[in-house]
């Protein structure tokens, strides 16, 4: 995978999260249900090739794509409704929205229900089932932390990214290493983390992940799961500055 290939998959994947987002709007006067996933299903579907044709089968975005799939279509009902809300709320949405997910978990012979199964696993359908939950919990206090201490968003960004590193069960590392690695990868990155002045100090930081990822590269190891969360990250930060309430209603 290089730069260029998710940089054509991005534009190839942006004309179906608007569709999903139009999709949503049609549920304005429902309560957010299942009937909202099951809507925006196809559009995720045909996105799904749209990248694979753009990248010449690589999956560059799969986990991304629906994460803001689901978002863009709780959103759109949203903004259907002459509504703006923050991040709880919306959250909240994506829950109701996948409840029937659960159903689902540890079904087919795919690597995540696979992962399932043998270590419950939830990977994108549990994080999508707690609403994202590790992004609340764990990548936006962090981000929150850094960013009020130094007033760098780069910096608070790259921080939160380690904290998703040293607490996501990320089934992409799984996929890659085994359980094993995933357990590795997760030490690696507490050990990093417990040089507490790496809050404070946005060049130290960027150093110690530039030599993460060297580390990740010589296993062999891909971080996609966090990628995608702190991608979810990056849209609510951004979002939240963009819109007339606190920072604190993240």
């Amino acid at each position: 995978m290089t730069l260029p290939m998710f940089r054509a998959s991005a534009h190839a994947l942006a004309p179906f999260l608007t569709r999903c987002a139009l999709t949503g709007s049609s549920f304005a006067q429902r309560p957010p249900d299942e009937a909202v996933l099951a809507a925006v299903r196809p559009v995720g579907l045909q996105a799904e090739q749209a990248m694979l044709n753009a990248t010449g089968g690589a999956n560059t975005h799969k986990g991304a794509l629906f994460a803001f799939g689901i978002l863009a279509a709780v959103l759109g009902r949203r903004i259907a409704r002459g509504e703006r809300p923050g991040w709880t709320v919306l959250s909240g949405d994506i829950q109701a929205v996948c409840a029937g997910l659960r159903q689902e978990q540890g079904q087919g012979d795919t690597a995540g229900a696979r992962f399932y199964r043998e270590y419950g696993l939830g990977g994108a359908r549990g994080e999508a089932l707690s609403g994202f939950a590790t992004v609340t919990d764990i990548a936006l206090p962090a981000y929150r932390q850094a960013f009020a201490a130094t007033g760098n968003r780069s910096h608070a960004l790259r921080y939160a990214l380690l904290k998703l590193l040293a607490h996501n069960r990320d089934t992409n590392v799984v996929k890659r290493g085994g359980i094993e690695a995933l357990g590795l990868l997760q030490r690696q990155a507490q050990a990093v983390l417990a040089n507490g002045q790496l809050l404070r100090r946005p060049q130290p930081l960027y150093l110690a992940l530039k030599q993460f990822d060297q580390w990740c590269t010589q296993r062999n190891l891909s971080t996609g799961g966090s990628a995608d969360l702190l991608a979810l990250t990056i849209w609510i930060t951004q979002y939240s500055n963009t819109q007339e309430f606190d920072h604190d209603s993240i």
